[in-house]
């Protein structure tokens, strides 16, 4: 899991992290890292942890989940040490609380950028890469809100670093397979977290136009299953609250959540490795 004794710090927390030996607290900045060896849930500890210590900047950094879970309940699994795994406690401006995954999407790319691995986002949630022309996950975000924690917002963040961790017989990948190398999960949380901490803190019309540099599938066919609705159409873009926007015939339809599979295009199809992406990658702030 690489040095993280050299960045912990003695000290205790008010109440106990999950039941392992091994784990351990330190700070990025002011945020309160907790490191956890195995845990069903970060997002579900950073909830139990966030609601008995109010006020705390929190997050929950795991080696293993044994119940871990992304959008619509469904099931995320890692091998153990082969993905960072954090749930960060967010305090976004209250215009913005809608716009905290594509935020928090923002502050991903931006990260993995700075390590060699440029990535698009898919809405509403997905870190995207494609070493081999081919569009595959390397990444995913799930936001939740509870009603114990007012104004707040739990961002919950898996990033694929080695092979071993993108799932066998989906189409995903690694920082590994896409920079050659992959850093160490100390090395990518500390990167991460100062910009989870602006961009979640920024208005909406920021979060939009970064978000807006770094989105792939805008433009092109896409299918959008909203419960029982299924809509099919071209992706025109998102409004100032986050929602996707999709021409379907004559009319424009405003998609706030929902399931996104994109119609992957001729030209993007035959893109070799080692291509170029069709845009020019954005600049990190």
């Amino acid at each position: 899991m690489g040095n993280w004794a050299a960045m912990t710090a003695e000290g205790s927390f008010p109440v106990e992290p999950a039941e392992t030996a091994g784990d351990k607290e330190f700070h990025v900045g002011e945020t309160r890292v907790i490191l956890l060896e195995s845990v069903a849930s970060t997002q579900d500890e950073l909830r139990r942890l966030a609601i008995l210590a109010p006020g705390t900047a929190l997050c929950i950094v795991a080696q293993e989940q044994t119940a871990g879970r992304g959008r619509s309940g469904r099931e995320w699994v890692a091998q153990r040490g082969a993905a960072l795994l954090l749930s960060f406690l967010a305090t976004p401006a209250p215009a913005s609380v809608q716009m905290t995954p594509l935020a928090a999407g923002v502050a991903a790319a931006e990260t993995l950028a700075e390590f060699g691995c440029p990535v698009r986002l898919k809405w509403p949630n997905d870190l995207i890469a494609a070493p081999d022309g081919a569009r595959c996950k390397l990444g995913g975000i799930l936001c939740e809100q509870d009603a114990g924690l007012p104004g707040k917002v739990l961002v919950g963040i898996g990033i694929n670093l080695l092979a071993e961790a993108a799932p066998p017989g989906l189409p995903a990948t690694s920082v590994a397979a896409v920079a050659g190398r992959a850093p160490s999960q100390e090395e990518l949380l500390c990167a991460l977290l100062p910009r989870l901490q602006r961009w979640c803190s920024l208005p909406p019309s920021s979060i939009r136009k970064g978000w807006l540099s770094w989105q792939t599938g805008l433009g092109e066919s896409v299918t959008v299953v909203m419960g029982k609705r299924t809509i099919v159409g071209e992706a025109l873009g998102i409004d100032e609250a986050g929602a996707l926007l999709v021409r379907e015939g004559d009319v424009t339809v405003t998609c706030p959540a929902g399931d996104v599979h994109l119609q992957q295009s001729p030209r993007h199809a035959q893109k070799k490795a080692g291509d170029a992406e069709e845009t020019p990658m954005p600049k990190t702030i």
